[in-house]
């Protein structure tokens, strides 16, 4: 894909079908390479789960997360800024039940390093009840960054048939 803005859930279609629904949309990312279509007999639907309430993302966060999805982020500015992030995990209070903060890796850190590092980051996130919204703090210095929606997606059959070795291998037959 080009280095545009998106949405996991285009990517993740792709990944499926081999379709693109953004494709030829200016200012969007466009498919550069040709490929997608790994899993062209399921249904992207029954994999795919999705929030756009904003004062749900925490607890959409721990749910996509504690069931197993790969978890995409997708924040905002109030003035129309947007970015799409990979969650790996959250933190919050054991006593209370609390959220504290969101494990995150960016695509955009360290962007036009030559040897970038590629490392998980951790935000604190704050709350703010009279917008309803959850704010990443400190995220590319500022605290205006919320989390606008969840993308979830669940675990993929296996798309190929294995040999019995590789079964066994994993303690499977």
């Amino acid at each position: 894909f080009t280095d545009d803005g998106g949405n996991p859930y285009y990517g993740w279609d792709w990944w499926f079908d081999g379709s693109h629904p953004s494709q030829g949309w200016s200012g969007w990312s466009q498919v550069d390479v040709s490929g997608g279509g790994f899993y062209p007999t399921e249904t992207f639907s029954d994999y795919y789960v999705s929030t756009s309430t904003d004062s749900l993302a925490m607890s959409a966060i721990d749910g996509f997360l504690t069931s197993g999805y790969g978890t995409a982020l997708a924040i905002y500015t109030a003035t129309g800024g947007g970015h799409a992030i990979t969650a790996w995990g959250f933190a919050y209070d054991e006593d209370t039940g609390a959220y504290e903060g969101v494990y995150v890796t960016d695509s955009d850190d360290d962007k036009g390093d030559s040897t970038p590092e590629d490392e998980l980051q951790y935000y604190d996130v704050a709350y703010n009840s009279t917008l309803n919204k959850w704010y990443l703090q400190d995220f590319y210095g500022t605290d205006n960054w919320y989390i606008g929606a969840v993308y979830g997606l669940d675990q993929m059959p296996i798309p190929i048939p294995l040999p019995a070795a590789v079964w066994m291998g994993l303690g499977m037959m």
